[in-house]
């Protein structure tokens, strides 16, 4: 189940980050394809060189009636620096630098590392930024649909190559275009990531991506 985990994880780094899921009260349907929406988008998402936040996952697999619920809070710097640290249902923190994953368990004194060089290859850039600023590079625009009663919008993605995410739906705030939420569906299930306390191009210090750990540390090198 914890590969399962990872691999949500590596989804959820190589699209975004911001997000609360809003269905209900959808209404106005827009065009895809080059549409002014999706320009703005990219135009503020190619600027934007740090992002902090706090997060909820919670993810459903496949053959699971329960969802598995994690709390904690996210960071990115640009190039490539980006991190999650878990705080529910147990402390754990996870490390993206130098195409490297990192998943860090303290109480265990261990780290497995996944490298996720190949990955690139699948049609994902692992900067989430550049991925934003450039959306359909990457991806197809199915719908984007207006909700009226949140004053927000969703866009359905596919990606434009294959891809562990076969769907993703992303919910924006219509005023300043900040990411609310992400729901990726994959083949082993559906995660959804709600975000809040979004912080733009702050100070975040360099030791958030430190990947040098203690000696007393075991490192594990994970195949992908």
């Amino acid at each position: 189940m914890k590969k399962l985990s990872i691999y949500f994880n590596l989804c959820l780094i190589v699209l975004s980050v911001f997000i609360i899921l809003f269905t209900a009260n959808i209404k106005k349907t827009y065009a895809s394809g080059n549409n002014a929406i999706i320009k703005k988008i990219e135009l503020k998402y190619s600027s934007i060189n740090s992002i902090t936040a706090n997060f909820i996952q919670k993810e459903i697999l496949r053959g699971y009636s329960q969802s598995i619920t994690s709390k904690g809070s996210f960071f990115y710097k640009r190039p490539d620096g980006l991190a999650w640290i878990y705080t529910l249902p147990y402390k754990q923190k996870e490390i993206y630098i130098n195409k490297r994953l990192y998943i860090i368990n303290g109480k265990l004194k261990q780290v497995l590392v996944y490298n996720m060089n190949n990955n690139a290859a699948g049609g994902f850039p692992l900067n989430v930024i550049s991925l934003l600023g450039k959306i359909r590079k990457y991806f197809k625009i199915i719908n984007i649909k207006q909700n009226n009663k949140t004053n927000s919008f969703q866009i359905e993605m596919k990606p434009l190559k294959f891809q562990l995410a076969k769907l993703i739906y992303i919910n924006f705030e219509k005023s300043g275009y900040n990411i609310n939420s992400i729901l990726i569906i994959t083949a082993q299930g559906r995660m959804e990531t709600y975000y809040s306390n979004e912080k733009f191009n702050g100070s975040i210090k360099n030791s958030i991506f430190s990947n040098k750990f203690p000696s007393s540390y075991k490192i594990i090198n994970e195949k992908e």
